[in-house]
């Protein structure tokens, strides 16, 4: 056919459903992040609590003993969890930062607001990603922890790992959820730098840790200590599923809400956004 007859065709193959297509953001943002050789490091780093964690329950089953503390029961999940949350500041500040800020830097939401792509499905895609990303970071290791023990420990009957794996999964998908929305709200509002979203990641997550060390030591203020910083809200969550801590229960209850908070605000953040650009 000559060139100049050549023109555009309408497709007429099979399109996915409306509510399936945020997997299109949320498949294109894990192979852009899949194919950075530090993104891959950080997250085989992650493994890194696991492994040794693990070293301590094969440890703890053949010298029958705790080191100060249990390995075979929840203990060691809380030191999980209270160790992954590090990795996932890292991986967000350098990945995460820039799931928004680089779509309003190069003008992308014009391009999916003009298109068949609604704000919510927009949020989901984005969420959905970060949220696979964590949970490869809280989820994985946890399961791996959670098969290493149950094959160790001779008294682990079927249901208790059952009962195990339940709140691996719970806790993973809460740690997920409530960091996922946090950085994509900052990345949102923070302007077209994914860098300066990702210094205010760091720094706020480091500031919040050192007010939550001045509040509890100097001031007293231990409940309120506990719901300020990101960190402890993740490793009071942990402690809630694991440990069955009431004490730590205003963490898991911070989790919950302040992940609505921040997806409902970030929905109305990009709902702003479509309007803007359509």
């Amino acid at each position: 056919m000559s060139i100049y007859r050549a023109k555009y065709t309408r497709y007429h193959g099979a399109l996915d459903p409306l509510s399936r297509r945020y997997f299109a953001i949320a498949s294109e943002e894990l192979r852009r992040f899949a194919r950075d050789k530090w993104f891959r490091r950080l997250i085989l780093m992650s493994g890194l609590p696991a492994l040794i964690l693990g070293v301590y329950i094969y440890l703890a089953a053949i010298l029958e003993q705790g080191f100060g503390w249990d390995p075979l029961g929840g203990d060691i999940f809380t030191r999980l969890y209270s160790w992954q949350p590090w990795f996932i500041l890292l991986l967000f500040a350098a990945f995460g930062s820039a799931q928004i800020s680089r779509d309003i830097k190069t003008r992308a939401l014009t391009l999916y607001f003009t298109r068949s792509v609604t704000a919510f499905q927009y949020l989901m895609g984005k969420l959905t990603a970060l949220v696979v990303v964590a949970l490869l970071m809280t989820l994985v290791p946890g399961v791996l922890l959670a098969v290493t023990q149950f094959a160790m420990k001779s008294t682990y009957g079927v249901w208790e790992f059952a009962d195990t794996l339940w709140r691996v999964v719970m806790t993973s998908a809460l740690i997920a959820w409530f960091m996922s929305s946090l950085i994509l709200m900052l990345s949102s509002i923070t302007g077209v730098s994914s860098r300066v979203t990702g210094m205010v990641w760091l720094v706020s997550f480091i500031c919040l840790i050192m007010l939550r060390q001045i509040l509890a030591t100097q001031m007293g203020l231990e409940s309120i200590a506990s719901v300020v910083s990101p960190y402890d809200i993740v490793v009071g969550t942990s402690a809630v599923c694991f440990q069955n801590d009431l004490e730590a229960l205003p963490a898991l209850i911070a989790n919950v809400v302040l992940s609505v908070f921040f997806t409902y605000a970030l929905y109305v953040r990009i709902q702003s956004f479509e309007r803007a650009y359509t």
